[in-house]
């Protein structure tokens, strides 16, 4: 749209000079805001095009080299005159596409592009314009690859539903072993290295694997790791006596003591399920369809990624997120990684990763699904380590986030989990409201259980 044409000053009446420099001066902002616009040429209106809402997403810029940019779907459209601010931008790391928008490689250059119905195109020189019937035409990967989201490179089935809070399972880091890997996951590879955080001066330590026992020896190794500092990360390769037949669950413990004398302090169990024959055996075949694509490091571990975790093989998952990391930033993937260490219950690592992602959110391009994502997850952290105080501010800036959104799950989550803080803080009003607005929300999605749920704690406000 045109700028009204700039109104001279009518109060110079009676003074020549002082009118005339007016009238120039207004004479000299019309015409440099007309090139300002580029659009001096068309004096006739023209009515600027319809607001539309936000194009879905369906696909994400995985990696790319050379000049490539992206286009929104308005660019080259834009009436005469119209400020042209939809100027071709460079991706972000995991850089969201939705429909409708034009991705530009330069000469030499090339980009891949990962869609959300699980098919890949390696593109190069040219323009593509990103539609669902675009997406079909690419490269299929195995049907269980990771389906995407906005908040997240994979959303986890079930991770919206907040339990009933539970007694935080890592505050006696330093005091009792705390498993790492592999910890709450299924396994593909049997014989899995063991890693845990030390307990401060321990002499001894017992890795228990149900029945059978392996006491310290030269095998274990504790080391000094960031990661796990100010304590020990220590491992021990799995005991090659330790056979484990297929479909079965088993549980590991990791014991220390400080003194022949002292007590055994166990760590709290990882519960460990193998996958049976078929399923290992459909994973394996889908990872090496992968694996046989000419696909980039980033690319080949998200799709790997997708796959362990639809497998519930966590361990694996977690790995190559955090392989991806090590190259490429983005809120997407922290948010993702922050999700699968609170499935396996490593709630300081998933703070961890929210934190990294918000970080990134602050300095950086802001997105607002991304950013309610972190804040629900970090919520979560904290509310299942029984920090009330610190949970509530992050479900409170969710909420606050995802009332501009569509509904979905994570809102009603949010909403019941600050009902069930206000009625610990003994506020009953602020409870109810909370409550009842998570039933309103469960009883739009359809999730009648999760509603019922709501409902029943509302009559023991």
């Amino acid at each position: 749209m045109y700028p009204a044409k700039p109104q001279c000053d009518k109060t110079t009446k009676g003074l020549p000079s002082l009118r005339k420099f007016s009238v120039r001066l207004c004479i000299f902002m019309f015409v440099s805001v007309c090139l300002v616009l580029n659009g001096c040429a068309a004096v006739t209106p023209v009515a600027p095009p319809a607001a539309t809402t936000p194009a879905p997403f369906i696909a994400r810029i995985t990696a790319f080299t050379g000049a490539v940019t992206v286009e929104d779907p308005l660019a080259g459209r834009r009436p005469p005159g119209l400020l042209y601010l939809l100027q071709p931008r460079h991706p972000d790391p995991m850089h969201t596409l939705g429909a409708g928008q034009r991705v530009n490689v330069g000469d030499g250059g090339k980009a891949t592009i990962l869609c959300v119905d699980n098919h890949i195109h390696l593109v190069g020189p040219g323009t593509y314009i990103v539609t669902e019937e675009w997406c079909g035409g690419g490269q299929p990967l195995p049907a269980d690859s990771c389906h995407q989201t906005t908040g997240n490179v994979c959303k986890q089935e079930g991770s919206a539903v907040i339990l009933a809070p539970e007694k935080d399972k890592e505050n006696d880091y330093g005091n009792i072993p705390v498993i790492l890997s592999p910890r709450q996951t299924h396994l593909l590879d049997p014989q899995p290295t063991i890693q845990w955080v030390s307990v401060d001066k321990a002499t001894q330590y017992e890795v228990r694997l149900g029945s059978a026992a392996v006491k310290m020896k030269a095998e274990i190794a504790c080391v000094a790791e960031e990661q796990v500092a100010p304590h020990q990360l220590c491992s021990l390769p799995w005991p090659a006596d330790w056979l484990l037949e297929p479909g079965k669950p088993y549980t590991l413990v990791v014991a220390a003591r400080r003194s022949v004398a002292e007590k055994w302090r166990e760590s709290e169990p990882s519960e460990l399920r193998t996958l049976d024959a078929d399923t290992a055996a459909h994973l394996q075949a889908d990872i090496a369809a992968v694996q046989a694509l000419d696909l980039d490091p980033t690319t080949q571990n998200l799709a790997l990624a997708g796959l362990y975790t639809r497998q519930q093989v966590y361990s694996q998952a977690i790995a190559h997120y955090e392989a991806i990391l090590q190259d490429t930033s983005a809120p997407a993937l922290f948010n993702t990684v922050g999700d699968l260490y609170r499935q396996v219950e490593l709630q300081r690592y998933a703070l961890k990763a929210y934190k990294a992602g918000l970080d990134l959110l602050d300095t950086g391009p802001d997105d607002p699904a991304t950013r309610a994502a972190a804040e629900f997850g970090s919520g979560q952290a904290e509310y299942s380590r029984l920090r009330y105080t610190q949970a509530e501010p992050y479900f409170t800036r969710a909420v606050t986030l995802y009332v501009a959104m569509p509904v979905q799950e994570e809102y009603a989550a949010a909403e019941y989990a600050l009902g069930y803080i206000s009625a610990v803080d003994k506020k009953r009003d602020k409870a109810e409201q909370h409550y009842r607005k998570a039933v309103e929300l469960y009883e739009t999605l359809g999730l009648i259980e999760q509603s019922e749920d709501v409902q029943d704690a509302l009559t023991k406000l």
